[in-house]
């Protein structure tokens, strides 16, 4: 299933990354990283994890809202405000 998506949403051309070895850290260079779409139903406190993690990489950030009339979903950018 985490590897299948909706054909309407192939437009998306995502990659998704599966590490098989459990309690293992990865790093990536997050300077390729180039935009990171948060689903509309993700907690406010892990897209604050994300933000801070990403804070200054030029990566950009967008939430996910649902169409009110079709079923779809719409990205609306936004930006990341890091608390002291």
């Amino acid at each position: 299933m985490i590897l299948t998506k909706f054909d309407c949403w192939s437009y998306e051309k995502e990659w998704r990354t599966i590490h098989k070895e459990a309690d293992t850290a990865y790093g990536y260079d997050k300077a390729v990283l180039r935009s990171v779409h948060f689903g509309v139903d993700m907690p406010e406190s892990q897209r604050i994890v994300i933000g801070k993690l990403l804070d200054g990489s030029g990566t950009q950030l967008f939430e996910m809202k649902r169409d009110p009339i079709k079923f779809a979903v719409v990205p609306q950018s936004i930006s990341f405000k890091p608390t002291p």
